[in-house]
């Protein structure tokens, strides 16, 4: 919830972190709210395998909501993950790549994982 609503006090829809209004900039949803009508959406998805096709013994690897393998080599990787301890821990590698291709569109990196190496 965003501090403005709490303060304000208005019925809120909420999905994920957000209000309704955050995610769609209108005041109050006035019919079936559809969150998938709020959120991006990968624009091509072609050369992408969906989970759907593959067998079930073959899955590996990371996939989006919709269900198409990402890539974990094309994940654009942060500077503040090259100055963290877990950068390359193989470990940690997978939560890594989640979030840093949850916020792959976001205008400022976010890590609740962070630790800074010491030297």
């Amino acid at each position: 919830m965003c501090l403005r609503e709490r303060h304000l006090g208005y019925r809120l829809l909420f999905a994920a972190n957000s209000c309704f209004r955050c995610l769609t900039g209108e005041s109050d949803p006035d019919g079936d709210y559809e969150i998938d009508k709020a959120i991006r959406k990968r624009k091509t998805i072609s050369g992408f395998r969906n989970i759907d096709d593959i067998s079930p013994g073959k899955i590996d690897g990371l996939f989006d909501d919709e269900g198409y393998e990402v890539n974990s080599e094309l994940i654009n990787k942060p500077a503040l993950c090259i100055t963290c301890i877990h950068d390359n821990d193989p470990d940690q590698e997978p939560l890594c790549n989640l979030t840093r291709y949850d916020q792959s569109d976001a205008e400022e990196f976010k890590c609740h994982a962070y630790r800074k190496i010491r030297r």
